[in-house]
């Protein structure tokens, strides 16, 4: 039988053969029915299910590695071509991807950066095309040796498929790189300390001290608790939610509110915003999931299911999912697109008070009443850590724009700053005299800011500066920072929505 050479590894008729039979699809089909195979059966054999078993978790692993390579081959050739049963090869077959593109990307590295190749892995791995996301990533490596976030992505990615030394090995170096840049960073003097390079004003802002942040003037509407806050992407508009059932959209220049999605029977205790500024989801005590479309202020579709009042909702990146937290102790994910669930996740034993997506789409964590802080795959909804730190009164869930860190209010009055993928506490705040309830960081991780019981709002910079924003009659139940990191916008039991301002 001749062979023919595919990539870094001979492909034989046997070998295509054992490629269908080991994703359970039938020789002919197309590349969707493929990838969907190799979805499933990736998720079946993810190592991370079976962490009381190494010896089942080492023989995952190796039904990771031979799914990949049987993916990675029938993905580069067209599928639906049914292979010969005479047992000659294709002749006309494609070559393979990774053989056929690295000269490709080799050529392209003269106009293209590594930021770019850091994107366009980002890109894929949101899809959920992990092998694709790593080769870019590797060459954003390249490209620029000391990139301690691609080190990190591709360590997820490394992860997610079955790679588990490599993985290690990609944390260790991004850990190293961040060691020795704070390092340097410690040893320059002030005035030349390197400044990260970030896009928007809040670059400018952010010279301005803590001190100078004021409020102009409370916005009055509600009837009841505020509950939660989320501006728009453009910064003009901010949706509130309240216990008295009403929506309300304001104009953050006018300092008004212009319109409402509902005035309704049943208690609003969340809402979120789509990273496109078209829809907005709220959860209800009714235990509903709604979706509003933004522009026309109308009500797209209701999602039921849940049995409890829904305390938590939340947009994927992409926008194509949100993600519900119930007083019925579960996790839901809907499909914005079909209306339908995707799954519901029951792992926790007590009401679901908070959830918080990663920046890259890839993580979702979320908290009960009486647990730890669980985490999840967002792309098998998998659970990947059924206990992230050793944190069991955890009140508000917030990740960092680097997506590396994850911001805990307690109910001790304690805010702890986490590493997203071990649960380690990198740093700890402490100010507060009451429960921590909400937590937000600015879109560049310069700042945060906390409300807790004690009604006060505070700010924190990450090097350890704090000042205390008074003001409220009640509880801080929300926080939302607006865009550009002009506004902070507050929530309280009092009623009252609280805009801060450094101008």
């Amino acid at each position: 039988m001749s062979t023919r050479s595919i990539g870094i590894w001979n492909t034989r008729m046997d070998d295509i053969l054992s490629y269908y039979k080991l994703l359970n699809i039938q020789p002919g089909a197309t590349q969707e029915e493929v990838k969907q195979a190799y979805r499933k059966q990736a998720m079946l054999w993810h190592p991370d299910r079976f962490p009381d078993n190494p010896q089942k978790q080492q023989e995952a692993e190796e039904r990771i590695k031979a799914l990949n390579i049987a993916y990675a081959y029938l993905r580069d050739h067209d599928a639906s071509q049914t292979p010969p049963s005479n047992g000659s090869t294709h002749s006309s077959s494609k070559p393979s991807r990774n053989a056929s593109t690295s000269s490709n990307i080799r050529y392209q590295t003269s106009r293209r950066t590594a930021e770019t190749y850091f994107q366009e892995g980002s890109d894929f791995a949101k899809a959920g095309d992990y092998q694709e996301a790593a080769d870019a990533l590797s060459v954003a490596i390249r490209l620029r040796s000391d990139y301690a976030e691609a080190y990190h992505l591709r360590s997820l990615m490394f992860s997610s498929l079955g790679f588990s030394h490599r993985a290690k090995s990609d944390k260790e170096r991004a850990r190293q790189i961040e060691l020795e840049n704070a390092m340097r960073s410690r040893k320059a003097k002030p005035t030349q300390r390197a400044q990260p390079q970030y896009a928007n004003s809040e670059s400018v802002m952010s010279t301005q001290p803590l001190s100078s942040w004021h409020c102009p003037r409370p916005l009055y509407r509600h009837h009841d608790s505020v509950t939660s806050l989320a501006f728009a992407q453009n910064g003009k508009l901010l949706i509130s939610s309240s216990l008295d059932g009403a929506i309300y959209i304001w104009n953050i220049a006018r300092g008004r509110q212009v319109s409402n999605l509902v005035d309704g029977d049943h208690a609003i205790h969340a809402v979120a915003v789509s990273s496109d500024s078209q829809f907005a989801a709220s959860g209800g005590s009714d235990g509903t999931v709604k979706l509003w479309h933004l522009r026309t202020e109308t009500l797209v579709h209701t999602f039921t299911g849940h049995t409890a009042p829904v305390l938590a909702v939340a947009f994927s990146p992409n926008r194509k999912v949100i993600v519900s937290g119930s007083d019925d102790g579960t996790v839901r994910f809907w499909h914005v697109q079909h209306r339908g669930v995707l799954s519901v996740l029951k792992e926790h034993q007590a009401a679901v008070r908070a959830i918080a997506i990663n920046p890259n789409g890839l993580t979702l964590v979320s908290s009960d009443a009486t647990h730890s802080i669980i985490q999840w795959d967002m792309q098998t909804r998998q659970c990947l850590q059924p206990s992230l730190g050793a944190i069991h009164d955890a009140l508000a869930l917030a990740f960092s724009p680097n997506r590396r860190d994850l911001l805990v209010g307690r109910l001790n009055g304690i805010i702890q700053r986490l590493d997203a993928e071990t649960g380690e506490v990198i740093d700890q705040f402490e100010g507060h005299q009451q429960a921590v309830q909400s937590v937000a960081f600015t879109q560049t991780g310069r700042l945060f800011a906390s409300g807790s019981g004690d009604r006060t709002v505070r700010l924190w910079s990450l090097d350890g500066e704090q000042v205390t924003l008074d003001g409220h009659d009640g509880s801080v139940n929300a926080m939302a920072f607006s865009p550009n990191g002009e506004f902070l916008a507050s929530g309280s039991g009092d009623r009252t929505i609280r805009l801060w301002t450094n101008r």
